[in-house]
């Protein structure tokens, strides 16, 4: 089974003291794998995994798979000491070394371990601080080694705070143009003031590839990071925008062709129909009933000729004398 983030998280959970009694009943058969020898107190456990990135003040959910990623996560609970997040610069690595893992990454205190029924074992950790690797160390179950921790500087100069500013707007912006961005995600990132915690915030959420994220994990300047942050920003502003914009052309010119096409399927059979009935169609309640017919002509008596009915209409005379049309000339 391999080491995957499962999703990301941004709220906070129960202190890792409640991970510990799930993972104390496993330590000592890891501990005997091992040479036993004690872990330095400048050393850190690492946890090599393949597709994450972690910053500082993010919380992930991790799926633990490997033998020695399982021995390091309960010795760490055991010691609560936190592990070392490492990015694993080759994915197809079974068990890294550290030529297959990249050098920077961020401690994380283990918030909540968890075994399921089925044997998976799940950890909930939050990044703490960045690190970088001086040494890699042997003879541990797990692996292990020395680094010198990077915080970001306290104070910020107006130029670090105007970036800051600006990296929240757009990334208020981005989010609006979003589909289906949960309000959580909104009212975090409205929540975040400190700049290097934003910075780091913002790099974490972001759908970018996890060289890049390890490039922004890496830059170690907090107003480099925030440039490119902008950087990035600014570019998923104008491709959100564009494809906005080819969703409503697209969609407004499907709209008129289904209107054409139906007026162009409709017309014939209307003009046919209008041809057929000479009018709109009525129905037979609509005619009145017709009062008695007269004859359509005008006539008049012969006494040249006798019948009892007009020659032009069927109807029966009182009279005997026949009725002649009367010519109009």
């Amino acid at each position: 089974m391999n080491d995957e983030t499962l999703h990301g998280d941004s709220g906070t959970h129960p202190p890792h003291g409640e991970a510990a009694g799930e993972a104390q009943a496993a330590a000592p058969a890891a501990r005997a794998e091992g040479t036993g020898r004690p872990l330095p107190e400048d050393a850190l456990i690492i946890l090599p995994v393949r597709n994450v990135v972690m910053f500082p003040g993010t919380v992930f959910p991790l799926t633990v798979g490997r033998e020695r990623s399982r021995a390091a996560v309960q010795e760490a609970v055991r010691l609560e000491r936190p592990i070392g997040v490492l990015l694993q610069s080759k994915p197809e690595a079974e068990e890294p070394g550290p030529d297959e893992l990249h050098w920077v990454g961020t401690s994380a205190g283990v918030l909540r371990y968890v075994t399921t029924p089925d044997g998976t074992h799940h950890v909930i950790a939050k990044g703490l601080r960045r690190f970088r690797v001086l040494q890699f160390l042997e003879g541990h179950a797990f692996p292990a080694a020395r680094v010198q921790y990077i915080d970001d500087p306290e104070q910020l100069d107006p130029e670090i705070e105007g970036r800051v500013r600006a990296l929240k707007q757009r990334a208020l912006e981005t989010l609006q143009l979003l589909p289906q961005v949960p309000a959580e995600m909104v009212a975090a990132l409205q929540g975040v003031e400190e700049g290097p915690q934003l910075a780091d915030f913002i790099a974490g959420v972001m759908d970018i590839p996890l060289e890049e994220k390890q490039a922004l994990l890496e830059t170690f300047d907090l107003r480099a990071r925030l440039d490119r942050l902008l950087q990035l920003l600014a570019h998923r502003i104008e491709v959100l925008k564009v494809s906005r914009e080819v969703d409503e052309r697209t969609s407004r010119s499907a709209t008129s062709t289904a209107s054409t096409c139906c007026a162009s399927r409709c017309a014939p059979s209307r003009r046919s129909w209008a041809k057929a009935t000479k009018g709109p169609p009525r129905s037979p309640s609509w005619r009145r009933p017709s009062p008695r017919r007269r004859c359509p002509r005008r006539w008049r008596r012969s006494p040249s000729r006798s019948s009892s009915a007009c020659s032009a209409c069927p109807r029966p005379r009182a009279s005997t004398a026949w009725c002649a049309p009367i010519s109009s000339g």
